[in-house]
């Protein structure tokens, strides 16, 4: 229901507007096959000052020898598609990457976990719950990889533009990579919890 009261108002909104902008080239395609005559364009929310992203590239390059490998996902668990991602990560994925790196580390960090999420903590999994932008940052750079194993949702995914801007690999589903164009020629894509796993 609520969903279908914003799509009404953003069909009003559309219609009187001269030119509509949308952060996903997936959203400009809908409203250009929707409304023909209107002008839709693509505008990247997702931008960084150069030296930003240079200090990811120095602490992409930076070497973790000698620590457990630290595999980190981040979403905020008022939001169900974060709890299933979460649910499906711990149960189905997870198992593959112990089955081949036994130290491997996971974290569960975002506001608001529920109570299936806080069970899915054990001695190599990590639910924080709500941590601050700087322990955030200290999470992302102690991490060799991002997993966002998201399988519905809309939008672009705000945790994946954040761990490419910490320069953090990252490895997604078709669901994650929707709205950043080119997205899967720099960020590992698979729908498939073994092939994740294998990312």
């Amino acid at each position: 229901e609520d969903i279908v009261a914003w799509e009404n108002r953003e069909r009003k909104i559309w219609s009187l507007a001269d030119v509509i902008y949308h952060p996903g080239d997936y959203e400009v395609e809908f409203v250009q096959h929707e409304l023909p005559d209107k002008v839709s364009r693509l505008l990247p929310l997702f931008m960084y000052p150069a030296e930003t992203i240079e200090d990811a590239r120095k602490r992409a390059d930076a070497s973790h020898q000698g620590q457990p490998p630290v595999v980190v996902f981040v979403g905020g668990f008022a939001h169900s598609p974060n709890i299933d991602a979460a649910v499906w990560l711990v149960r189905e994925i997870w198992p593959n990457v112990i089955a081949r790196i036994p130290d491997a580390v996971l974290y569960i960090a975002g506001s608001s976990p529920t109570a299936e999420v806080l069970a899915l903590a054990a001695a190599n999994i990590h639910v924080t719950g709500f941590i601050s932008d700087p322990m955030l940052a200290a999470l992302y750079q102690a991490s060799q990889v991002a997993v966002v194993p998201l399988r519905y949702g809309g939008g672009v995914k705000g945790k994946i533009i954040e761990g490419l801007r910490f320069g953090v690999p990252v490895v997604t589903t078709g669901i994650g990579v929707q709205g950043i164009p080119g997205g899967a020629a720099f960020i590992s894509v698979a729908d498939e919890a073994a092939d994740i796993a294998d990312s």
